[in-house]
Order: structure tokens, then C-alpha cells, then sequence
């Protein structure tokens, strides 16, 4: 199987409170195709997913932030929002830690609490096209 993907993100913040409370929030663009070399002649199936996020993170000491997120996402068949298939909200915690003069840790995990899947009429949640949870842990070192 192939898979080529791309996704793009535009990011904001603002400071609410000085050098203590933040904001922000992004804007989502995720394309994706996948191939199946077993099937002869078959092409490429292609989806995308749209999203934005709202995030508010304190500072409780010099070096730590935690904070909470939410996500809306829109799930469609083809590669420019083509066929809308479904979506779901995800909300969780956050956490930044400042572990270094160039290094920091950053960690989020948000849990699907809505979604809807129109091949599922009455649907709570939207497992067809999203995961039950979703968590990102990132290391990052300057040099």
C-alpha cells in the first residue's frame, strides 16, 4: 500500500495576561492518497480533513504551562473538501515545559466527545473516519 499525505497548519496566539495567560488557535488542511498495488487499475483514493483549534495555556512557574484545547475536524471524501463524510470535536490537556535554555517539551492528549458519521444516522461519535483519542508528544532541542 502507498500513502502520501500533507498537512498544513496557520497558527496564532495572543498574550491575554502578561507573560502568564495565552491564546490560540489553528487553522487545519490535511490531504491524503492512498494506493493498493494488489488491486490492478485501481486509482488513487483520496480524502482531506479541515479543522480549527482554540487553546488557552498558563504559566504556573517560570518553566511550565498547562492549559486545554479543543478541536473541530471535517472529514471529506477527495483531495479539496469534495464529499463531506463526517466530523468530531476532541478536547483534552496540554502541557509545555521549558527544559533547557534550547530545549522544550511539548505534550497534548484530546479525547473525541462528539462526532457524526452520515453513514451512521443518530451517530454520538465518528470512529469511521476518526480515532477514539489523539495525543502528541514533541521533543525539540535548538542547536
Amino acid at each position: 500500500m502507498t500513502n502520501l499525505g500533507l498537512e498544513l497548519k496557520v497558527n496564532a496566539d495572543l498574550e491575554l495576561i502578561k507573560n502568564r495567560l495565552f491564546l490560540g488557535s489553528n487553522l487545519l488542511y490535511e490531504v491524503e492518497g492512498t494506493k493498493d498495488p494488489d488491486h490492478v487499475g485501481a486509482g488513487w483514493e483520496k480524502e482531506s480533513i479541515g479543522g480549527v483549534s482554540a487553546a488557552l495555556s498558563y504559566r504556573i512557574v517560570p518553566s511550565i504551562f498547562i492549559g486545554a484545547e479543543a478541536w473541530y475536524l471535517r472529514h471529506y471524501d477527495g483531495s479539496f473538501f469534495n464529499a463531506f463524510t463526517g466530523d468530531a470535536i476532541f478536547v483534552g490537556p496540554t502541557l509545555y515545559a521549558k527544559l533547557g535554555p534550547k530545549t522544550f517539551m511539548t505534550a497534548a492528549w484530546n479525547a473525541q466527545v462528539s462526532g457524526h458519521d452520515v453513514e451512521v444516522p443518530g451517530s454520538k461519535f465518528n470512529f469511521g473516519e476518526f480515532t477514539r483519542s489523539r495525543a502528541k508528544l514533541k521533543l525539540a532541542v535548538e542547536f
